[in-house]
Order: C-alpha cells, then sequence, then structure tokens
C-alpha cells in the first residue's frame, strides 16, 4: 500500500499556484489548481486502490502481509490484524488525498489558523476519541482504531471542501 505522504509534491504544486493567483489578485484563477492537483493526487490513489483489491483477491497482498508481520512476531492477535490492516484504512486513501489538497491549498493561501483548527477538531476531537470508544468501548480492538482513522480523515475532507467553498481564505495575505 503506498503512503498518502508521497504525493506531498503535488500537495506543494497546488500551494504554490494558490499563493501566486493570490498575489497575482486572480482569486478566480485560484479555484483551479485545487481541482488539478486533486486529480492529481486521487488518480493514482484510486488506481493503487484498485491494484490492491485485485492483488488482495488472488491473495497475494494478504500472503506478503502475513509473512512481513511474521517475521516481527508469531502472536496470532498481531499476525490477524497485520494481515487485516491495510484493507480499513485504504477505503480512506481517496478522501486523504482531497482532505490534503483542500486545507493545504487553505494553508497555501496563508491562512493557517484555519487548517490547524480543522485537523483539531478532525484527529483531535474526532478520531483519537472515536478510536478509543471502538476499540475499548465497542470492542472492536485494531479494527476500531482503523475505522476511526477513515471518519477523521474523511471528516477532515468535508471540513475543507466546506470552508474553501466559503472562500474566506481568498482575503488572507500571503
Amino acid at each position: 500500500m503506498s503512503d498518502p505522504s508521497h504525493n506531498a509534491g503535488t500537495v506543494a504544486r497546488a500551494i504554490a499556484f494558490v499563493r501566486e493567483s493570490l498575489r497575482d489578485n486572480d482569486v478566480d484563477y485560484t479555484k483551479e489548481p485545487v481541482p488539478r492537483a486533486l486529480g492529481l493526487l486521487a488518480i493514482p490513489m484510486m488506481l493503487d486502490m484498485v491494484t490492491e483489491a485485485i492483488l488482495a483477491v488472488v491473495d497475494i497482498a494478504f500472503a506478503l502481509a502475513a509473512r512481513i508481520t511474521a517475521a516481527f512476531s508469531s502472536d496470532p492477535g498481531v499476525l490477524r490484524y497485520g494481515t487485516s490492516c491495510p484493507g480499513i484504512p485504504g477505503v480512506g486513501y481517496p478522501a486523504c488525498a482531497l482532505g490534503m489538497v483542500m486545507s493545504q491549498a487553505i494553508n497555501g493561501a496563508g491562512d493557517t489558523m484555519t487548517p490547524t483548527t480543522l485537523n483539531l477538531v478532525a484527529f483531535w476531537l474526532v478520531q483519537i476519541p472515536l478510536a478509543c470508544w471502538l476499540a475499548e468501548g465497542v470492542g472492536l480492538g485494531p479494527d476500531g482504531v482503523f475505522t476511526a482513522i477513515v471518519v477523521g480523515e474523511s471528516l477532515l475532507t468535508i471540513l475543507a471542501v466546506l470552508v474553501f467553498r466559503r472562500g474566506h481564505w481568498k482575503t488572507v495575505a500571503a
């Protein structure tokens, strides 16, 4: 499974486009780089998910995960979650890509407080307590933590899209 942070270069380009557009007082053009960067991030990530789904069907990815996990532990519980972990967070990768692009576009416009607040809400106020509750309170264990990751990333994405559409970031000096 690829790591979404490898796409940081694309996010950085979106930030640069937004800053340049704001510097040139071309606010309407500022909206264009974000969907462009999203496409550059989301398409490879979705292709990655499709590839992983195909590999899962033929059991190659899970066989490799079992071998890698077994190199570190022989505990059956560790082996179970070491092989099931790639599936649950992988579902949230498209949301993760969109959330990264949207929040970093706002950040690139010079509004650093909004993305900080969004991350605080999505991760510290929702994802972490939800992970504890799903893992311990509901009894899902690590699968509850993996599910909370998807929920936190999805919430960040929804909030970032709403804030981006509101347009306050256009008035913040870079």
